[in-house]
């Protein structure tokens, strides 16, 4: 991949650590790094951009458009919910690729 310029980059970055991750601590992960906040909703967007089918070409996540490449769970005891790469995505060997 090259320097990552998009939030969807970014957010994709952050999913390699194979943790959950909810949309408050995406954001304060992403603006530690790159110095800029995102709202809610651009994050839930970018996290929806990595499931179609060009953003799995680009980070080498299965093409079946039938198989998950990202879990979501609703968060115990909040209306939020957390979000991680699938464990069929492998992200070991995707960090490996990508960092």
């Amino acid at each position: 991949m090259s320097k990552p310029s998009s939030l969807r980059d970014y957010v994709f970055i952050c999913f390699l650590n194979g943790k959950w991750w909810k949309f408050q601590d995406l954001n304060q992960e992403i603006e530690e790094k790159v110095g800029r906040t995102y709202d809610h909703t651009s994050i839930s967007a970018a996290i929806r951009e990595i499931r179609h089918y060009d953003s799995r070409l680009k980070f080498s996540l299965p093409l079946d458009m039938s198989i998950e490449v990202v879990d979501g769970r609703k968060v115990e005891g909040s209306a939020g919910w957390e979000y991680k790469l699938s464990a069929v995505c492998n992200a070991e060997e995707l960090r490996r690729k990508f960092l």
